[in-house]
């Protein structure tokens, strides 16, 4: 079968794909499903590894296509392709997913202005960065420099987004742009191209952010032929640690697409950052309490990252540049 679209948990845990041609997927084999598989850190007589892949079942998989794109860094809310209507069909669009003690919730629309897609599959990868406050989106538009671009859609106050608009010319070619992966240090982009100088039909570059306009970036650098092959490379996912990277391949694969992992040098390496994780107590009663935590500088007085936290899914998790 087909194993792509890689997505790690941000603590390197949890690995989500989506699988296609199996017959266990919901609806029918030839519809993709999101499945996942855990990292064991082995025990006496268990060596460490990744678990047997589980479906993720409803009401993330339906009869339509599933797939994931992204987690939010406390591993607890799930991006997802498509919009799931109330009738159980999917149309164009994003939708997200919260994970509950009684598991994922339905999906539900994240509403993006003008968001349309020229592409003739109508093709769509897209990634959240770690604020949650951006979504890069890989579309064919009527700006377009061809086939498709990369797109940046940014949250408005009442949590809605607004039109999406293109990375500019330096990340964009006339050929296509794919698969984007923003790193948890939210300026290393990791995207695949068939337009930019490579060793295949689709390869993968990696570019940094400049500043905070999101349309200035670095000339984008081929990861070079000990990661790219002659065949199509892309979705590249990498964990908050930075040590390893999972990307989608179909070179040396086991049927169509599959999944692999590799360790990441220096020089394509986003930059380091932690992950802080709690609880909030009720200082008297001691138990938890539902709050929102915020970090941000204490000599310019900016917001560095938000969350809500909330006792009835466990601690909460924030990632900041170290």
């Amino acid at each position: 079968g087909q194993e792509v679209a890689p997505v790690i948990s941000p603590d390197g845990r949890t690995l989500y794909f989506t699988r296609n041609f199996n017959k266990a997927n919901i609806g029918s084999a030839d519809h993709q499903d999101v499945w996942y598989s855990t990292y064991e850190s082995g025990s006496s007589g268990n060596p460490a590894g990744w678990s047997e892949a589980v479906n993720v079942g409803p009401p993330i998989n339906n009869g339509g296509d599933n797939a994931i794109s992204g987690l939010s860094p406390d591993g607890r809310t799930a991006y997802l392709i498509n919009i799931y209507r109330p009738d159980g069909g999917l149309t164009f669009g994003i939708s997200k997913s919260t994970k509950t003690r009684q598991g994922w919730s339905q999906p539900v629309e994240c509403k993006i202005a003008d968001n349309y897609n020229l592409h003739e599959k109508h093709q769509l990868e897209f990634c959240v960065s770690p604020d949650g406050k951006s979504i890069i989106l890989a579309v064919q538009r009527k700006d377009t420099q061809g086939n498709r671009d990369l797109y940046v859609a940014h949250q408005l106050p009442d949590k809605t987004w607004a039109a999406p608009v293109s990375l500019g010319p330096v990340v964009n070619t006339s050929d296509f742009e794919s698969s984007p992966f923003l790193a948890a240090d939210g300026r290393t982009l990791y995207f695949t191209s068939g337009g930019h100088p490579g060793y295949g039909n689709g390869d993968i570059f990696v570019t940094r952010r400049l500043d905070d306009s999101w349309t200035n970036w670095s000339e984008p650098e081929n990861l070079g032929p000990a990661i790219n092959t002659p065949e199509w490379d892309g979705y590249f996912t990498i964990p908050a640690s930075g040590d390893y990277a999972y990307l989608s391949s179909r070179a040396g694969s086991m049927g169509e697409d599959d999944i692999f992992r590799l360790k990441l040098y220096p020089a394509i390496k986003p930059d380091p950052v932690a992950i802080i994780s709690g609880q909030v107590l009720d200082s008297k009663s001691k138990k938890p309490v539902a709050s929102e935590v915020i970090s941000n500088l204490a000599d310019d007085n900016k917001e560095t990252a938000k969350v809500d936290y909330d006792p009835e899914t466990g601690e909460y998790k924030l990632i900041l540049p170290t």
